[in-house]
C-alpha cells in the first residue's frame, strides 16, 4: 500500500535551521519552549511513525534559498559605526552625514567576506538537506 504523501512548498528561507523552522511549523509540530531544531530528527521520525500510511515531500526552491542565505550574510556582516561625537535622538535630517564613510577597501573586504560566507553556507545547506532526506518517507527536493 502506497503512502498518502503531504507536499509542503517552503517560501524564503535564510538556511538550515529556518527550513526546519518552517517544516515544523507547517506539519504544527513545532514547540516554541523547546530546542526544536537541535531535536528535528526526532520529531519528524516519530511524527512519520504515528502516521504511518503518510510521507512528507518538501519542495526548496534554490534561488530563494541563495538569496536569503544571502541577505542573512549581509545583516550578519555589516558593522555600522557611530562616531564618538554621534548624538542620539536627534532628526533623521540631521544624522545623515555625521557617520564616516568606509572606505572602498574595506566595502570590498566586506563583500568578499559575505562571499565567502554565503558560499559556505548554502554548501552546509545542500549537505544538510542531502542527510535529511535520507529519512523513510521524508524528502526534501530542491527546485
Amino acid at each position: 500500500m502506497e503512502p498518502n504523501t503531504r507536499k509542503i512548498k517552503i517560501g524564503r528561507i535564510s538556511g538550515v535551521n529556518s527550513l526546519k523552522i518552517q517544516i515544523l511549523s507547517s506539519l504544527k509540530i513545532l514547540d516554541f519552549h523547546k530546542d526544536c531544531v537541535n531535536e528535528f530528527d526526532v520529531r519528524i521520525v516519530s511524527y512519520l511513525d504515528r502516521n504511518k500510511k503518510l510521507a512528507i515531500q518538501v519542495d526548496v526552491f534554490l534561488t530563494n534559498v541563495e538569496e536569503g542565505i544571502k541577505k542573512q550574510a549581509i545583516i550578519d556582516n555589516t558593522e555600522v559605526r557611530y562616531p564618538s561625537d554621534f548624538q542620539f535622538g536627534l532628526p533623521n535630517m540631521a544624522t545623515n552625514f555625521m557617520g564616516s564613510p568606509k572606505s572602498s577597501d574595506e566595502i570590498e573586504l566586506e563583500r568578499i567576506k559575505i562571499e565567502k560566507q554565503t558560499k559556505k553556507e548554502f554548501q552546509y545547506f545542500i549537505k544538510e538537506v542531502n542527510r535529511l532526506s535520507e529519512i523513510t518517507r521524508f524528502k526534501i527536493n530542491l527546485i
